[in-house]
C-alpha cells in the first residue's frame, strides 16, 4: 500500500465511497490533498488513486466530471482527467494581454456555465475566460499595496454573483460586483498587537488567505499569520 505520508494539506473531501468496514462509524471519504509539489487523490484505505506533479499551488478543485483543476505553476492552470491527461489549460503569462508582465495566480474556479474565473496578482484583476481562453469578463481590483505575490490569495464567486477576494498584502477582504464596484470591505484587525514578521507561530499580522460567505449572510475568513478564524 502506498501511504501518502508526504501529503500534508487536506484540501477537499470528495464524497462518500465504499461501504464501511466492520467497527467503523460515519462515512468514508476520498481526499484531495497536496503538499505544494504534488496533488493526489487518496482512497479511504490510504492508497493513492491519482497523483499529479506541480511546481506551485495555492488552489485546486475536484470537478463534477471527475477531473482535477489545479495549477502546474504560478501562471499555468490545468484540467486533468482521471488518467492524468491534460484536457484543458490556460497560461496567464501569455494570454489576454499579459505577455511580458510580472504576475502570479493564487486563485481560480470553474464556474457553473463552464467558464473559468482566475485572479491575476500583479496584473491586479479578476478575469473569466471561456473554454477557448477568450476573455469574457474583467474586474479591476482595488489595491493599497500592489504586489504580484500578495495582491490576492483565494477568490470565490458568491451565489449572488459577486466576488469575495482575500487581499493578503492589504490585510482586507473585499467583495466586488461584476462591474468592479466594491460593495463590502472588511479590514482584518490586529487585536491591539504589534505585527511581527514570519508565517509561522513566531509571526503575527493581518494577512488573510480565504473568505467564504455563509448561508446566514455572515462571512467566514482565515487570518493567515493572525492565527485566527473569524
Amino acid at each position: 500500500m502506498n501511504k501518502p505520508s508526504h501529503l500534508l494539506t487536506i484540501l477537499a473531501l470528495l464524497g462518500s465511497v465504499t461501504p464501511l468496514e466492520a467497527g467503523q462509524t460515519g462515512a468514508q471519504h476520498r481526499l484531495l490533498v497536496s503538499n505544494g509539489r504534488t496533488v493526489a487523490v487518496v482512497a479511504p484505505d490510504g492508497s493513492i488513486e491519482r497523483e499529479l506533479k506541480t511546481s506551485g499551488l495555492h488552489d485546486v478543485s475536484f470537478l463534477k466530471n471527475g477531473n482535477i483543476l489545479f495549477q502546474s505553476s504560478w501562471t499555468r492552470i490545468v484540467e486533468a482527467d482521471p488518467s492524468g491527461k491534460t484536457v484543458w489549460e490556460y497560461d496567464c503569462s501569455t494570454s489576454n494581454g499579459n505577455a511580458g508582465k510580472p504576475l502570479e495566480v493564487h486563485a481560480f474556479e470553474r464556474l457553473p456555465n463552464g467558464d473559468t474565473m482566475i485572479a491575476e496578482s500583479g496584473i491586479g484583476r479578476i478575469i473569466e475566460v471561456d473554454p477557448t481562453g477568450k476573455l469574457v469578463l474583467e474586474i479591476k481590483l482595488k489595491l493599497d499595496r500592489p504586489s504580484k505575490h500578495r495582491d490576492t490569495r483565494l477568490v470565490r464567486r458568491t451565489p449572488q454573483g459577486t466576488y469575495l477576494v482575500s487581499h493578503e498584502g492589504d490585510g482586507k477582504v473585499r467583495e466586488y460586483a461584476r462591474d468592479g464596484k466594491v460593495v463590502w470591505e472588511y479590514a482584518v484587525p490586529l487585536f491591539e498587537r504589534t505585527p511581527k514578521g514570519g508565517h509561522g507561530p513566531e509571526g503575527f499580522g493581518n494577512q488573510t488567505f480565504c473568505a467564504r460567505r455563509l448561508e446566514n449572510g455572515n462571512t467566514l475568513l482565515t487570518t493567515g499569520n493572525g492565527h485566527r478564524v473569524l
